[in-house]
């Protein structure tokens, strides 16, 4: 049986990017004889007296980019980039629920158990950080689309992040047994939509891109829905207080403002006196006034000592004649 050829979205003498379809694993599975997106490209390439390396991973049931090597000097180059989390890796995710932020950065830390991640603490020694950030792309009733961007590149790592939050993928049967009663797709609703990275020999700009499939097209064809309020709050999500800034800023995030937006501009202003701004200007005048002008029982002591104590002196005296003068 002849294996299908996969699509090729960009090619040259060093690299080449297929549209992965979903359900096509990445990579050949341990002990078992279902095709692989790099089984199939290897023996196409071989044909064409190519070798064929993987550089890096999607889940077997995300479809989109997918990029490969042709010789070894090239893989390492690639690897070493993607180990930097230089190049650019955007999704398109469709997720149950109204997700309120228009923008946001989400920080987890994950382990494997059992051939998944979980959810863990920074300070346990066995996870790793992941990060992602997202906007909203179109609200629909019940569901959310968004565009991913990966900080990190963990396994599973936007399926178990939007979970945490609340939102899992709709068709995500590995984490929520639950949603195998969709039947509007087989599969989770994740496409790896756009790739940019730099090229290996020439070191210019590729941005590879992949539509988005009908499966997913046609759920995120119905009619979209207002937004609610807060929607309109950009902030940053779910962060690590102090390690999600500094990696964010690594990593080439946008500025996002330091404030938590929604508290200041909710906060209820300050009364105003009531008196009108005609009569307050007078008020604090004479206030001024009575601040700056000497009391009246200091006129005494603002004059000299000395003639002070002269008139109390003859005073003494004119006394004591008196008393004098009657005796």
């Amino acid at each position: 049986m002849k294996k299908p050829k996969l699509p090729r979205l960009y090619e040259d003498r060093d690299i080449v990017a297929i549209d992965k379809p979903p359900g096509l694993p990445s990579v050949p599975i341990k002990d078992s004889d279902v095709p692989s997106a790099l089984s199939i490209l290897r023996a196409e390439l071989r044909d064409e007296k190519s070798e064929c390396f993987i550089v890096h991973r999607i889940d077997r049931f995300t479809s989109g980019v997918l990029l490969f090597a042709k010789s070894k000097s090239v893989h390492e180059k690639l690897k070493r980039q993607f180990l930097s989390h230089s190049p650019t890796r955007e999704y398109l995710a469709l997720v149950r629920g109204d997700v309120k932020q228009d923008q946001a950065t989400l920080v987890h830390f994950l382990k494997q158990r059992n051939f998944k991640q979980i959810i863990s603490r920074s300070t346990d020694r066995e996870a790793t950080r992941a990060e992602l950030r997202y906007t909203v792309e179109k609200r629909l009733r019940g569901m959310t689309l968004l565009r991913v961007s990966l900080v990190t590149g963990l396994q599973n790592q936007i399926r178990v992040q939007f979970s945490a939050e609340g939102h899992p993928l709709v068709g995500d049967r590995k984490y929520h047994p639950e949603e195998a009663d969709e039947r509007r797709i087989d599969r989770v609703a994740l496409h790896a939509g756009l790739l940019s990275f730099k090229h290996p020999r020439s070191g210019k700009d590729i941005r590879i891109l992949a539509e988005l499939p009908s499966d997913i097209g046609k759920l995120a064809a119905g009619p979209e829905i207002p937004a609610p309020d807060v929607a309109n709050s950009k902030g940053r999500g779910r962060t690590e207080p102090k390690e999600a800034p500094a990696k964010a800023a690594k990593a080439g995030a946008p500025a996002v403002p330091a404030k938590v937006v929604g508290k200041e501009k909710n906060l209820p202003q300050a009364k105003k006196p009531s008196v009108p701004p005609t009569k307050k200007a007078p008020k604090e005048a004479s206030k001024s006034v009575r601040k700056e002008a000497p009391r009246a029982g200091t006129l005494k002591s603002a004059r000299p000592k000395g003639p002070a104590t002269k008139v109390s002196s003859k005073k003494g005296e004119a006394k004591s004649q008196s008393k004098k003068t009657r005796r």
